[in-house]
């Protein structure tokens, strides 16, 4: 008789990841067959700029470069800096970070100026074991896949400013900066 079937398990955010991945790859297809000859300004820049203060502080400078390959839908990367600081005299944790990344995304218009957001962010970070309770920082890296909505307003010529709600598919994770959801982006492109 069979004694056991063996099955590979991998982590849910590896699943979610990919379905990220697969989502980015479909807007693409869709995109790719509506190519028109011409996309005035393909190159984009811009990015976001976040903070918040008290217990916990962080500080966030998100800049970001894209590339329209159509007028509907776009494709990019971006680098993420976050200076995080926490001190919590209830949990008896006060330790200061600095966090970096790259992250890629895409992003499909999909009704006037309301857009679809795809994105796949990965941030090097010291912080706490907190499962080994050993003291000093641990250096590890988490990947953080994202999928939301957006709006964004024109500026003027060529520039936009957006606000994104966007959902972390990886919030189990003890180590994420992004502890609730949605997480909610404004920024600006030129």
């Amino acid at each position: 008789g069979v004694t056991g079937v063996q099955t590979c398990a991998l982590p849910i955010y590896l699943y979610k990841s990919i379905a990220v991945v697969l989502m980015l790859f479909c807007f693409g297809k869709v995109s790719f067959a509506q190519l028109e000859s011409e996309v005035p300004n393909r190159w984009y820049f811009g990015g976001n700029l976040g903070a918040n203060f008290g217990d916990v502080t962080d500080v966030e400078i998100s800049p970001l470069v894209g590339y329209r390959l159509n007028h509907n839908f776009s494709i990019g990367t971006g680098m993420t800096y976050i200076y995080y600081n926490i001190q919590d005299p209830y949990y008896n944790v006060s330790y200061s970070t600095s966090m970096w990344g790259l992250r890629f995304f895409a992003k499909e218009l999909v009704y006037r100026n309301f857009f679809l957001y795809g994105e796949l962010e990965f941030l090097n970070l010291n912080e706490p074991d907190a499962f080994l309770n050993s003291p000093g920082l641990k250096n590890r890296t988490v990947e953080t896949p994202f999928l939301g909505v957006g709006f964004s307003q024109p500026m003027g010529g060529s520039a936009f400013s957006y606000i994104m709600f966007i959902w972390n598919l990886n919030n189990t994770d003890p180590y994420s900066p992004y502890y609730f959801n949605p997480v909610i982006r404004v920024g600006f492109i030129f």
